[in-house]
């Protein structure tokens, strides 16, 4: 692996993410199984004190995860350099077979984090969480997309090989 500061960023970062979209998924589970807001029990008022605590925790990881998909474009343009034959991040992102996939796997898991803070700012605006089951079930699918995506992507990074020659983009995309 390349020891650059921004892709050690973006690895670690993303590791954190999958950590905390775990830790909100395995308490979504919990909530789609149990949420009874007609219910007075200790269960439901632990449910709904960990909504707040897990929403908060899905904003930030989101957040990252939004800002990382421009990190990771920048970091492979940035690298062409690198590489012969490469002329900016598409080559980049030829070096190995790789790269598209985890590119393409975060600009996925950003539109479904965008969806999934749209639903939770909707949520939170109601008084009877009309949409909590719909954003936690959307959540259980974010979670595995999240997990290749940190995959693709660290091994993306791990395979890099300086002495590898790629094609630029002109080759790449010309008919």
């Amino acid at each position: 692996m390349i020891l650059h500061p921004a892709i050690l960023a973006l690895v670690m970062g993303s590791f954190m993410v999958l950590g905390m979209i775990a830790y909100a998924a395995w308490w979504g589970w919990r909530v789609i199984d149990g949420w009874d807001l007609q219910s007075g029990s200790e269960r439901q008022l632990l449910l709904e004190k960990k909504t707040y605590l897990v929403s908060t925790l899905m904003v930030y990881a989101l957040a990252f995860e939004i800002l990382s998909f421009f990190l990771l474009v920048y970091v492979a343009d940035d690298l062409h350099r690198l590489f012969v034959g490469a002329m900016c991040a598409a080559g980049t992102l030829n070096v190995n077979e790789h790269g598209y996939p985890a590119v393409v796997l975060k600009a996925l898991n950003c539109v479904l984090g965008g969806v999934w803070l749209v639903l939770n700012h909707a949520d939170s605006r109601a008084v009877d969480y009309p949409l909590i089951k719909r954003k936690y079930t959307l959540l259980l699918i974010i979670l595995p997309l999240a997990a290749v995506e940190v995959w693709y992507q660290t091994v993306y990074f791990i395979n890099l090989k300086a002495n590898v020659i790629t094609s630029c983009c002109g080759s790449l995309f010309s008919a």
